[in-house]
């Protein structure tokens, strides 16, 4: 019998792979790169800790509001809602409440204020996160945009400027309202419907940017929910169904946005309403207000990639220039070409400039109140988040076209990102040290943007306020050259009466006064040149036509203390007691701070006392 092998079947081996890294699995998690993208916001934003105050829209919004000082009560919480004198700026309630809750927690230190706003800020930036990883399914996308998002330095304004707390607040509600549209269009949860109603009012009252919300939602139905498609809606006659059927099948969709426009035109409404209390309405001719328009878009684009030289205030340039206003709508014109041409591609590109655009529509467009500002870093707080997504999608994409292997295409993506986040964070740590006080913050803006009217006159008052011999000369050079600028700018003629004032050149003051009161009738500091004058005239001892400055001052201004003070002096000196204790308790019950009232009611008190005995 022959020997007979055996088999003795191998043993299957198996491949030798490396164990799974717990750590860089949790390092690289959704949960952590979100932390991340907060953390790097808390860490370029915890030094405005230290930073002050600035004079432009802070004194008048908070230092000089004793209603927002005054903290939350019951009478301060009524008159956020209910006064609609635009006493500052437009209707914002919600904006209001979140300062008074400061003022409460904080009184008077700015750190604090400044705490709350990067900590919206920081949970802007974890919501962010969140939306773009719902829409793209892409944690790194996700990163790469909130990263973009919490560090660019044109949100310093948004985020460092205790008084746009405005923008921080209106974004996180909107955001808010954003996620739980996205919640609703999956459970169609009435609760959820209610909910997101509830979050897009409080954006509308926090700052009234978010009318355009409707258009964004419409953009989310078309890329990720694919509820329709503006291809499919516009397509060309022929196989497709009528025009008429096709607008039909979209109807549903507009159908259920009325009633966010029904919110959106009231919010719109009382803006205009409330604002026109304090301004007129200053309607650029259609031009010059369009013309603008695209000459500002090129330059928040260009500054997305390049944000140097950022100022507080831009001064609107007339006439317009030509050639970049060309080379401007060409711009636009080709990137909506292309835009449409790869959106169908795409649908990303159409989501992210659509946001971008829809987000800058109010501030570059409709007609607006007061000042004209032809730009402002601010105005990109919401839109600049579609900017980030066609910048990292579209560098995605790109990279995928230039380079095959995945290994390397991924590390040439990553370092291009990261280059441009170390070009944002090296801009935005210097720049934020600019934030530091007024004078910094003017200073810096003077620098960079030469022949400013605003800021020549807005410097010139910070000089004078410090009551200085020489800051005050310094203050009349600024306020000079504002004037030389805009011959009829009445605020600069206001501040040089103020300074002929605090010099004695008390004629010369009545005539500069004068002279900014006949420029607008509905001029912010009315009341306070109506005062003016009357000090100047009571200086010159002319109490009679001072009496009637006073009384012009408290017709539009009612809680004036000063203007109770220096009509209780002029009653004293008439030898009316009785008249000058009434408005020296209105002065003090206006301001309870006010040292001069304080003395001037206890001195009448004490006459009027020993008279009686």
């Amino acid at each position: 019998m022959a020997h007979q092998k055996i088999g003795i079947p191998k043993q299957r081996v198996p491949a030798r792979v490396s164990p799974p890294n717990r750590w860089l699995e949790l390092s690289t998690s959704p949960a952590a790169l979100c932390l991340v993208a907060v953390a790097l916001a808390l860490a370029l934003y915890w030094r405005t800790l230290g930073f002050e105050f600035i004079d432009l829209d802070d004194t008048a919004h908070i230092l000089a509001n004793p209603h927002v000082l005054g903290g939350l009560t019951w009478a301060n919480v009524r008159w956020a809602f209910a006064d609609l004198a635009g006493v500052v700026d437009y209707w914002h309630p919600v904006s209001w409440l979140s300062l008074m809750l400061d003022a409460t927690l904080y009184g008077q230190w700015a750190g604090g204020y400044h705490a709350t706003n990067f900590l919206l800020h920081a949970a802007n930036v974890a919501m962010v996160f969140l939306l773009v990883r719902t829409v793209t399914a892409d944690k790194w996308a996700a990163f790469a945009v909130a990263v973009f998002f919490a560090v660019h330095p044109l949100h310093l304004e948004s985020v460092a400027w205790i008084t746009e707390r405005k923008d921080v607040l209106f974004m996180f509600w909107g955001l808010l309202a954003i996620h739980v549209y996205l919640a609703w269009a999956r459970s169609r949860s009435r609760s959820a419907l209610a909910a997101f109603y509830c979050c897009y009012a409080l954006s509308l009252m926090s700052k009234p940017v978010l009318v355009v919300l409707p258009g964004i939602l419409l953009l989310l139905d078309y890329w990720p929910l694919g509820r329709w498609s503006p291809y499919e809606l516009f397509q060309p006659a022929g196989s497709a169904p009528p025009f008429s059927t096709r607008l039909r099948a979209f109807w549903p969709l507009l159908r259920e946005k009325l009633p966010m426009v029904g919110l959106a035109v009231l919010s719109t409404l009382m803006t205009v309403f409330t604002s026109l209390k304090m301004y007129d309405l200053v309607v650029v001719d259609a031009p010059t207000r369009f013309g603008n328009a695209f000459l500002s878009l090129s330059k928040y684009v260009w500054k997305l990639f390049v944000p140097t030289d950022l100022a507080i205030l831009y001064p609107f340039q007339m006439p317009l220039p030509v050639w970049p206003l060309v080379l401007s709508i060409a711009a636009f014109c080709a990137a909506l070409l292309l835009v449409l041409w790869q959106g169908k591609r795409f649908p990303w590109l159409i989501f992210g400039a659509g946001w971008f655009l829809l987000g800058l529509l109010t501030t570059i467009v409709v007609p607006k109140t007061g000042v004209q500002i032809p730009l402002a870093d601010r105005f990109t707080y919401f839109p600049y988040v579609g900017a980030y997504l066609v910048l990292v999608l579209g560098a995605r994409e790109l990279a995928s076209r230039l380079i095959a292997d995945g290994p390397k295409r991924h590390m040439a993506l990553a370092l291009c990102l990261l280059a441009l986040f170390g070009w944002y964070w090296t801009q935005a740590d210097y720049a934020i040290g600019f934030w530091r006080n007024k004078f910094t913050i003017y200073e810096r803006a003077l620098d960079v943007t030469p022949g400013n009217h605003i800021l020549f006159n807005n410097y010139a008052k910070l000089l004078l306020d410090r009551m200085d011999g020489v800051d005050i000369v310094r203050a009349e050079t600024y306020v000079l050259k504002a004037l030389a600028l805009q011959p009829n700018y009445n605020l600069a003629q206001g501040n040089l009466g103020n300074i002929y004032s605090a010099t004695g050149r008390y004629e010369q003051a009545i005539e500069m006064y004068q002279k900014a009161l006949a420029h607008d009738k509905n001029y912010v500091y009315s009341a306070d040149d109506h005062y003016s004058i009357g000090y100047c005239l009571a200086q010159l001892h002319r109490y009679d036509e001072a009496e009637k400055y006073y009384r012009e001052a408290l017709a539009i201004r009612p809680n004036y203390p000063q203007a109770h003070n220096d009509l209780g002096n002029i009653a004293l000196l008439r030898g009316d007691l009785r008249s000058a204790e009434e408005h020296y308790a209105k002065a003090v019950a206006l301001a309870p701070d006010y040292r001069a009232a304080q003395e001037n009611l206890a001195s009448v008190r004490a006459r009027l006392a020993g008279g009686r005995q």
